[in-house]
């Protein structure tokens, strides 16, 4: 899998050093209830099973740790599902408001349309996470709907806004 490098960031495959931080990230309630498939409590076991998961190639999936130059401070990933392409990102909170989410997005999705043959990514956020919405849209995410969508971090069904980039869109914004 590929590296890539921004002014602040490497983005790079996931590494056993990253299983007690993604662990201890996702643990907090603030960061694992902005996710759907992510439970609470999130124990070390959980991100060790993910790991080997992602290492066998189970998932259908390119992921990113993203990294300041040591161990992750979040992830970002694509996959295939239902004939979509979509993306899906998170910080831990000690990292949120620093726009490295939007550096990391940027180049990651950069990198996607560069290496795969894609029309569209198709993402989301729950409607109480502006802060998700905000960095899809300063990429050029467009809202195409909303619906139901459950949450296993809160064992409940939220409403979560989907999203959708065009390549068109990225290239024209980022040309």
């Amino acid at each position: 899998m590929l590296e890539i490098r921004t002014e602040n960031l490497v983005l790079r495959p996931p590494a056993e050093q990253d299983l007690a931080p993604t662990s201890a990230m996702l643990a907090d309630l603030s960061v694992s209830r902005m996710l759907a498939r992510v439970p609470h409590p999130y124990r070390l076991k959980d991100a060790q099973a993910w790991f080997a998961m992602v290492e066998r190639g189970d998932r259908e999936a390119l992921i990113f740790a993203i990294s300041t130059g040591g161990p992750a401070i979040g992830m970002i990933g694509f996959k295939q599902e239902r004939g979509e392409n979509s993306v899906g990102f998170w910080l831990g909170r000690e990292y949120w408001g620093r726009g490295l989410m939007s550096e990391a997005a940027r180049a990651a999705i950069a990198g996607f349309f560069n290496r795969f043959d894609c029309d569209a990514l198709h993402a989301g956020a729950f409607e109480d996470n502006p802060a998700s919405l905000r960095v899809q849209q300063k990429l050029g995410f467009e809202i195409v709907g909303s619906g139901p969508l459950f949450c296993l971090a809160t064992g409940e069904e939220r409403l979560e806004i989907k999203t959708r980039l065009s390549r068109e869109t990225f290239a024209a914004r980022f040309a």
